[in-house]
This record gives C-alpha cells, sequence and structure tokens, in this order.
C-alpha cells in the first residue's frame, strides 16, 4: 500500500480509501482537486489496485493495519476524517472497531459489512473477474449483470473497473467483505458518523441497519436512483459539496 498526500500539510487531516477493483485515483481525484485547497488529504493506494507496483490484496485486516501505522506514525494515531467507499468502508469499519486510531468524523458510501454466505461471495467473485476479464478483451457486460449485484441503471461499477486487478486479489476481496463479520465493540466508536448509499443498493442498506445496531446516533442519506458507488462517479460536483458540509459541520 502507498500513500499519496495532497494540500495542506498536516492540517484537518482526511484519509480516503477507496473501493474494490478500482483506483485511488479513478475514485477521488475530482475530489482531491476541490479540497486539497483547505484540507490534507490522504489517498490511500490499497494492495492489488495500484497501477504503478504489482501487488494483490490479501485482506481487509491487512490493510486496516498498514492504515493505522502510517495515521500513527504520521499523525500521531488522530485525523480528522476517514472517507470511504465500498471496500473502504469496510475497512473504515474494521479502524472504528479496532479503536486504535480516532477520527472526529467517518463518511462511509456504500458500505459493505454484513455477512451474506459462502455462496453469495463466490458468485460475486466469479461475476466479478469474468466481467473484468471481458473488459480486457474489449468487451461490455450486460447491464442485467450489473444491475443485479449493483443498482438499477447503474454502470458506474463497470467505468470505474482498474482491469489489471489480480484474480486472487478480487477473490480475496469478495471472500473477505462479503463474509464480513462485525465486531461489537464497533459501538465504542465516537466519532460522528454519515453513511450514504444508493436506493437500488440493497446491500448498503442491509450493512447500515446493522451498523445502526451498535451505533444508534450515525445519520444515514439516502439517494434515490442510484445504485453502487453510482452517486461519486455520476454527481461528483454534489458528492463533493455534501462531503464538504459534513466534513465543516
Amino acid at each position: 500500500m502507498r500513500f499519496i498526500e495532497y494540500g495542506r500539510k498536516n492540517k484537518n487531516v482526511i484519509v480516503f480509501v477507496h473501493g474494490s477493483c478500482t483506483t485511488a485515483e479513478t475514485c477521488y481525484s475530482e475530489i482531491i482537486k476541490v479540497l486539497r485547497k483547505k484540507y490534507c488529504c490522504v489517498l490511500c493506494r490499497l494492495d492489488g489496485h495500484d497501477t504503478n507496483r504489482k501487488s494483490d490484496f490479501v485482506s481487509i485486516e491487512r490493510e486496516t493495519l498498514k492504515i493505522e501505522n502510517y495515521v500513527k506514525g504520521r499523525f500521531d494515531g488522530k485525523i480528522l476524517a476517514f472517507v470511504g467507499l465500498s471496500l473502504g468502508s469496510a475497512i473504515c469499519v474494521n479502524i472504528m472497531s479496532r479503536g486504535e486510531v480516532k477520527a472526529e468524523k467517518i463518511f462511509l458510501d456504500s458500505v459493505y459489512c454484513i455477512d451474506k454466505g459462502f455462496w453469495y461471495a463466490w458468485l460475486t467473485y466469479l461475476t466479478c473477474y469474468a466481467g473484468i476479464f471481458y473488459i480486457r478483451n474489449g468487451g461490455r457486460v450486460p447491464e442485467k449483470i450489473t444491475e443485479k449485484f449493483f443498482g438499477k441503471g447503474n454502470r458506474s461499477v463497470t467505468d470505474m473497473l482498474y482491469s489489471g486487478i489480480s484474480s486472487k486479489s478480487v477473490k480475496n476481496i469478495c471472500l473477505d467483505v462479503y463474509r464480513y463479520k462485525i465486531r461489537a465493540n464497533v459501538s465504542l466508536c465516537e466519532s460522528e458518523i454519515l453513511c450514504i448509499r444508493g436506493g437500488y443498493d440493497p446491500v448498503s442498506a442491509q450493512s447500515v441497519d446493522l451498523l445502526r445496531m451498535y451505533l444508534p446516533d450515525l445519520k444515514e442519506k439516502v439517494i434515490e436512483n442510484c445504485g453502487h458507488a453510482q452517486f461519486l462517479n455520476e454527481h461528483v460536483q454534489e458528492y463533493i459539496l455534501m462531503l464538504d458540509d459534513f466534513l465543516k459541520k
């Protein structure tokens, strides 16, 4: 994993943790252009997702430890906010449950933190990797398949794909994310939390409901007519305004 810093050094630090099978820059480059003017923005290039370094994603726990060690060593274990998308949100939830580093605010977009079972995890892996292989060879994934897993009318998941990701990384991600078991001590997290999700994203809806059992004060924003990660990809200026408003309050 590599950490890339932008903006005002050590001033109101935000750590961005991107989604699976994409890159940090694909997810957050437009947001960084705006927020770097008043925040220190840190992009985490997760293992297996770095276009300039060959590696494999191993587990949520391993990525969590690397981010914690970076925040401890660089910022004394305290920052303004974590911002996570999909897989990145699951990593943020894992960080929240461990309590090793602190953030005043946590912004979770399309969070997945619920155990969907062995067969769902494997089916998702096979579908995702088949789609990536198909795109590598110039194909286009049928909309019926993407909508089945990621929401009605949602092309964002395929638009944001990093086709260089390995089969091993995709398998490890799916088997970790879709079998994630939340720790009860996530309830000890004292950060202000905002969960946003598309109205067509049922796994994120289930995940937010589960999180609320442990963190009843978390806030939720449902983006109508959007699926998984679609709001970030298709409405980036509105996304920036929402995130900046949350960070300022």
